[in-house]
């Protein structure tokens, strides 16, 4: 049994720890949104999985707190790992701090005294709370506690965005959110009982004698100077807001439909305090109920609430404006009026111009944490459009939180932009996406669509710059370490769990993958996991396993096979299946998972892997033309660094054929499943070790929460329409087909063979169809019964009734 690796893998591992943890992000359509995502994150769906309210909290003294969390990177590289790192390090801080105030309320509440005493002043009775200073510092301790609830719960939703951990975090910010809740609560009733026994001047009675009573700082509800009916309006409208926060949390947390019961008792509430659609806070939620309840299925009633969002936040938020926009299947005529006037006053006033070359306040990513509540997108950068606390206009979405109309033009200083002056750049690209998505489906012009797509581009690939010669030193540290001898070494020690129950999906960003992960979650037994992987966070210790013993204690590799399902398991059972009957098989389709197949070989062997592919340039018009929300796609703004993703891929996947079983990994080609959709789910499922189910085809009925940006997809029958989608755009790809022309001749081939055996065993199991149904007529004729098969055929049909091919391109068009 070979003991150690050899010493270059040795070294190659090393080198691996450093890297390991850029996997841990999302990796492709999610969102938020995920995530590479992640990226969530449609060609309609923007990868959003919901806006969070972010209540930035203050200290008690109304400044700025002590431990400030420094601002998120614009991408993931390689040492993004320390910068986690120094965010959890802030969060533990602000843990110390909430820990050393509840212990100050705790030794208050027990009534402590020194010799009769209190720390605070004589007191007849002994009790703290009657001294005015001690009842000062009492409000004033509870109010730092909140804020401070506040501050990590908002952090850890932030965290957990930046750095999915498989929702670890999200209990702990939850408890937070619910603490902050029912203290607003509190304060809300003690008001109201105040509003028993006191009285205001001009009411014809006189005030209440004795210390005024302390008031909330601004950041939870109420100032000084406001009357108490007045102030609980504020805190009502804070709370509002951080009611808000929970649902987007559970919306992160795969709850939707706890978070869309959230949103309904929320916008019941805020009709009477807010004046909609006006409010920053109102657009905010309404967004959020939105991707709730396009997450739960009800596309038509999500498109409809964006639409009444983007409405509503016209003149007054562009950045609420622009994601409702951008979310949207289909930008109605009504809508797309305001969407053309909002992207020309962009461009004559030289906005976008401005917002690509140099990045200010409002292109920030992230709000300092004494800033006023603002709503956040799950899976995108921070969103200044709610000012808290307080009714009405809504913010025009910069640092200030100020509305950009001016005077009595509702729609502002046309030279710095109207109404969209306060916009941010992400939100402004997501804006030209939108009118781009809108053009494509009317059918306007290659040159005209292609001009938007290019701007809304170079606004977002302002923020994240890319650099694809540090993916290829990754792409050749991978495959160095997870070569031959490795893996023969693997499989002599018999390390890894010998267990079937992991699917792993893997493949680039809009290659269909979410449509095989739907088939598969069809399955009776199968939960689908989504992109947040718990596999990538196990990297870094399996590599200093390896560095330390080698392949000496192949237990430890099991070890780790069965941590990784048993956390599987657990968030199974956290998004609600029954534990008592534990999935058959969990998919996870976290697609960077494609660099982590070796990882897989060591813990789990046995475990299904599909590598989902589709036509090269398909997935990179795909990807230039969805509006991404997440950082870790900083890739997919170019078209040339879209080609070395591709490159990357198809290296990638030449090396795990080569050292791999054959057969070890299927590949699935997207046109193979829409042209025959039985013979590849068959294939799928047997691959899997699933016996064949017919329902699985019915996967748009399926009762299951889609968080990435295919959402809108999954939720129709299959259709082909996307298939070719490059043609269009042939002359404006010309150079990317140039780049990648290996690549896409290699794809055309593989294709075209996957076909013709799809097509042989489609016509094979209509043969045997025939000759079921000439049985079944037969047993009738005699009295029985026997049941019916359904086979589909080859290819989708268009209107007419005519099977449609894929449409491929001709060797001169490349």
């Amino acid at each position: 049994m070979r003991q150690f690796v050899f010493l270059k893998e040795l070294f190659l591992v090393v080198l691996l720890i450093d890297v390991s943890l850029r996997f841990q992000q999302p990796s492709s359509e999610t969102h938020q949104r995920t995530s590479w995502h992640p990226r969530k994150p449609t060609g309609s769906h923007v990868a959003i999985s919901g806006c969070r309210i972010l209540v930035a909290a203050q200290a008690a003294t109304n400044t700025q707190p002590q431990h400030e969390l420094p601002r998120r990177p614009s991408m993931p590289t390689a040492r993004t790992h320390q910068v986690d790192d120094l965010l959890e390090a802030q969060v533990d801080a602000l843990r110390k701090q909430l820990a050393e105030t509840r212990a100050s309320l705790a030794m208050l509440s027990t009534k402590e005294t020194d010799n009769g005493n209190s720390y605070f002043g004589s007191s007849a009775a002994g009790d703290v709370s009657s001294s005015p200073i001690a009842e000062h510092v009492l409000h004033q301790l509870k109010v730092q506690e909140r804020n401070l609830r506040l501050a990590i719960a908002t952090a850890l939703q932030e965290l957990n965005s930046q750095h999915p951990d498989g929702g670890r975090r999200l209990p702990e910010a939850e408890e937070h959110y619910r603490a902050v809740i029912a203290a607003l609560e509190s304060m809300s009733a003690s008001l109201h009982r105040q509003t028993d026994t006191v009285t205001f001047p001009g009411s014809g009675a006189e005030p209440r004698s004795g210390p005024a009573a302390p008031q909330p700082v601004h950041s939870l509800g109420g100032s000084s100077s406001v009357r108490p009916l007045d102030e609980d309006v504020d805190i009502q409208i804070t709370r509002l807001g951080v009611i808000g926060n929970l649902a987007a949390l559970l919306l992160e947390a795969g709850r939707p439909h706890e978070g869309l019961r959230e949103l309904d008792k929320v916008l019941e509430e805020a009709g009477a305090l807010l004046d909609r659609p006006g409010s920053g806070l109102w657009c905010g939620i309404t967004f959020n109920r939105g991707k709730a309840l396009a997450a739960v299925g009800r596309i038509s009633e999500a498109e409809e609430v964006y639409r009444d969002t983007a409405l509503g936040a016209v003149g007054l938020d562009p950045n609420c404006f622009a994601k409702a926009c951008a979310a949207m299947t289909r930008v109605p005529d009504d809508l797309l009026v305001h969407v053309r006037s909002a992207v020309q006053l962009a461009e004559v006033s030289g906005l976008r111009q401005r917002l690509s070359g140099v990045l200010d306040a409002a292109g920030s990513s992230s709000p300092p944490l004494g800033a006023p509540p603002v709503p956040r997108a799950a899976d995108s950068e921070p969103s200044h459009t709610a000012d808290l606390p307080g009714a009405g206009g809504g913010s025009g979405g910069g640092e200030s939180g100020e509305v950009s109309a001016i005077g009595d033009n509702p729609f502002g200083d046309r030279s710095r932009g109207g109404w969209l002056a306060g916009i941010r750049v992400q939100e402004l690209g997501w804006l030209y996406f939108a009118l781009a998505k809108a053009l494509d489906g009317m059918n306007a012009e290659a040159g005209e669509v292609w001009r938007v797509l290019e701007q809304g581009n170079s606004l977002l690939s302002s923020q994240q710059p890319y650099d694809p010669a540090h993916d290829w030193r990754q792409l050749h540290i991978v495959t160095g370490v997870f070569g031959g001898p490795l893996l023969r070494a693997l499989a002599e020690s018999g390390a890894g769990l010998e267990d079937k129950t992991a699917v792993f999906v893997v493949g680039l960003p809009r290659s269909g993958s979410t449509l095989v992960e739907t088939i598969l979650s069809s399955y009776s037994g199968v939960w689908a996991a989504g992109e947040d992987t718990a596999l990538a966070p196990l990297t870094s210790s399996i590599n200093k396993v390896l560095v330390k013993q080698g392949l000496s204690q192949p237990g430890v590799l099991t070890d780790f096979g069965r941590q990784y399902l048993r956390e599987m398991q657990h968030r199974a059972v956290a998004s609600g299946w029954d534990p008592n009957k534990p999935p058959v098989r969990i998919v996870d389709k976290m697609l960077r998972n494609l660099w982590l197949i070796g990882y897989i070989e060591m813990l789990l062997p046995r475990a299904c892997i599909v590598h989902v592919v589709r036509h090269p340039l398909d997935v990179a018009l795909s990807c230039y033309s969805q509006p991404f929300g997440y950082t870790g796609v900083a890739w997919s703004w170019q078209l040339d660094h879209i080609g070395e993703q591709i490159r990357m891929a198809a290296a990638l996947t030449k090396h795990w054929q080569e050292v791999l079983a054959p057969g070890r990994v299927l590949t699935l080609h997207y046109e193979e499943v829409v042209m025959a959709p039985q013979v590849s789910a068959r294939r799928l499922l047997s691959h899997c070790g699933l016996d064949w189910d017919l329902h699985v085809l019915q996967f748009q009925d399926a009762n299951r929460t889609v968080a990435t940006a295919s959402v809108s997809q999954v939720r129709k029958p299959l259709y082909n329409t996307s298939v070719g989608r490059w043609r269009k755009y042939r002359t404006q790809m010309a150079a990317l087909a140039g780049q990648i022309r290996a690549e896409i001749l290699s794809y055309e081939a593989d294709l075209m063979a996957a076909l013709r055996v799809a097509e042989e065993e489609t016509r094979r199991l209509q043969h045997q169809q025939q000759q079921h149904q000439q049985q079944m007529e037969d047993q009738q004729e005699g009295g029985g019964k026997v049941g019916t098969v359904e086979v589909e055929g080859f290819g989708v049909s268009d209107p007419s009734g005519r099977a449609v091919g894929p449409p491929m391109p001709s060797r001169d068009e490349l």
